[in-house]
């Protein structure tokens, strides 16, 4: 089953400027759960050994279980989505870093660090440092949820709110007047998508 696309929610009344996820990224993985999205493919397989092992490409990996492993108890799949997202990681360095770097240069917004973090409770934050951090659950989202993501922590280094002035900024990130917003509509109808796919 492929579990993308993804969503996620503007958390417009917290005090830390974040776009924020579901609080537990732990999902009910079998050998045909998958990622695929246009930016990005993940899919488990048995493998020999008796440990995982994970093959990456830049835009992939194949997450190797150890031979004879289930996907069946708390405990196994606690494990399994650990192994997740440490398949995860490296290639979210790089895409992340990337797609960052991209919009922030094109719209000439300067940032100070940016750090992936394995964080299950919101896609990005930024500081008054002008550091940003992002998920590496980012790579569950299709690229233009990415860049939204991404368009949305940059905004809150010129707004730190979520006033008028900041969805007018992230307008011109994200294609023109009232694009933020439909996006933010599109993203809330996706939700139940990733609901249907973690452990209750």
């Amino acid at each position: 089953m492929a579990i993308s696309p993804f969503s996620f929610f503007i958390n417009s009344r917290s005090a830390v400027f974040t776009t924020s996820l579901l609080q537990h990224m732990i999902f009910k993985l079998n050998y045909d759960f998958q990622i695929s999205t246009d930016l990005y493919h993940l899919h488990f397989e048995e493998g020999r050994e008796p440990h995982a092992t994970i093959k990456r490409t830049p835009e992939s990996a194949i997450v190797y279980m150890p031979k004879g492993f289930r996907f069946e108890g708390a405990a196994s799949l606690e494990w399994a989505n650990k192994v997740l997202a440490t398949a995860l990681r490296n290639n979210a360095q790089v895409i992340l870093t990337q797609r960052l770097r991209n919009i922030a240069t094109t719209h000439n917004i300067q940032f100070n660090r940016l750090t992936i973090k394995d964080v299950s409770t919101r896609w990005g934050s930024c500081s008054s440092l002008r550091n940003v951090n992002l998920s590496l659950w980012l790579l569950l989202l299709p690229s233009h949820l990415i860049d939204y993501v991404i368009a949305h922590e940059l905004c809150h280094l010129k707004e730190l709110n979520h006033s008028p002035a900041f969805w007018a900024e992230l307008d011109k990130l994200c294609g023109g007047t009232g694009s933020a917003k439909r996006l933010d509509k599109e993203l809330g109808t996706l939700e139940r998508a990733i609901m249907a796919q973690r452990i209750k």
